[in-house]
């Protein structure tokens, strides 16, 4: 099956020869006369790849790739083509642009490789580096809102994944992160305490943002304080804890709500022998002490610190098998033990207190 990106990236590629080699002759094209190699410095190519699927154009040192995205979502007027262009030099990205609009598109590729500067571009195509720009807006108004953010560890506009930007202001062990996500208007602020998210929010108001932003990170506020001032906000029930000093173990009780929730939502027939599992290992106070996760169907617990295990990282496991048992567990060790019945013995006793004495890591 032909990919949208695939057709879009070939007319693209096409409209590419059009404007940069010029339209050949129909006529002379059929009887032969014109050569297969155009006349210029300009290379233009296609790699067709599905929805990785890539036009590239090069002159000299400069160069653009360019990916077509397939955006038929609902909620969006435009129905078609999206052109990602990364603008390259010697090999190096230096700028992207995203855009629904073709013939800018064309436009700001003809001035890259007219050797335009990067101040040039921005001055003349607004879609070019859009939010890390925003991004840059928004952190020089906060820190002329509130000049003592400027004085703080981290206050930068930082690049990450995929080319995508986020602006951080981050203080011991305090910080927000702010993001556009997808097509909304306003950017996310993230607000993490010991690196854990504790609420985010979205706004338009930069006022009284910057002063959120600034109670949190630099005055380093409780979240019982600021939830007097800013009521619109849901502070999430991680707040207490790390506000009593009792993050960690807020950490763990939180993830074995989501652990109960998803096998509450999935369909198995074993569903409430295993909720029964895990409410009996909450009665006896694991909960607080262990990390709840899932892999796939399979039960895990362990002491990370965090979501998301290293390689020989200890755990226990365990698989809710209908063929030759009912459970089966893994040991930190790797050993499988199997049972006939999903129910809590002795044996899940020991191993569990076991994991529970190995520190948090």
């Amino acid at each position: 099956m032909t990919q949208k990106e695939e057709i879009y990236a070939r007319k693209f590629y096409q409209e590419l020869k059009d404007e940069f080699w010029g339209k050949q002759n129909l006529i002379s094209k059929f009887l032969g006369l014109t050569s297969n190699k155009p006349k210029s410095d300009i290379g233009i190519t296609l790699k067709e790849a599905g929805t990785q699927s890539e036009c590239t154009i090069a002159k000299q040192s400069r160069q653009c790739s360019i990916h077509c995205f397939a955006n038929d979502w609902n909620g969006l007027k435009h129905k078609g083509p999206e052109f990602y262009t990364t603008f390259i030099e010697n090999g190096k990205s230096i700028a992207n642009g995203r855009t629904f609009d073709k013939l800018r598109t064309m436009d700001a590729i003809g001035n890259w490789l007219q050797n335009k500067t990067l101040d040039e571009l921005y001055s003349k195509f607004d879609f070019i580096d859009e939010k890390k720009r925003q991004l840059e807006k928004l952190r020089a108004n906060i820190n002329t809102l509130s000049p003592q953010m400027a004085t703080i560890s981290q206050n930068a506009v930082m690049e990450e994944s995929f080319s995508s930007y986020s602006l951080w202001f981050g203080n011991d062990n305090r910080n927000c992160r702010i993001y556009y996500y997808g097509y909304e208007p306003n950017p996310r602020y993230i607000f993490k305490w010991d690196d854990c998210i504790i609420f985010e929010t979205s706004s338009s108001d930069i006022k009284r943002l910057c002063t959120l932003i600034t109670k949190w990170v630099f005055e380093k506020a409780m979240p019982s304080t600021l939830k007097v001032e800013f009521p619109e906000i849901d502070f999430g029930k991680l707040a207490e804890y790390y506000e009593k000093g009792n993050g960690v173990e807020g950490e763990f009780i939180l993830s074995w709500d989501e652990i109960e929730n998803f096998y509450r939502e999935i369909n198995l027939d074993k569903k409430p022998d295993i909720l029964q599992l895990i409410n009996q290992m909450r009665e006896r106070g694991f909960d607080r002490t262990l990390r709840a996760g899932q892999s796939l169907y399979t039960f895990i617990v362990s002491r990370s610190r965090r979501h998301g295990l290293r390689a020989n990282q200890g755990s226990v496991s365990f698989s809710f098998n209908f063929i030759k048992s009912a459970m089966e567990v893994r040991t930190p060790k790797g050993e499988k033990i199997e049972f006939d019945r999903i129910e809590y013995n002795e044996t899940i006793e020991k191993l569990l207190r076991t994991i529970e004495r190995e520190s948090i890591d």
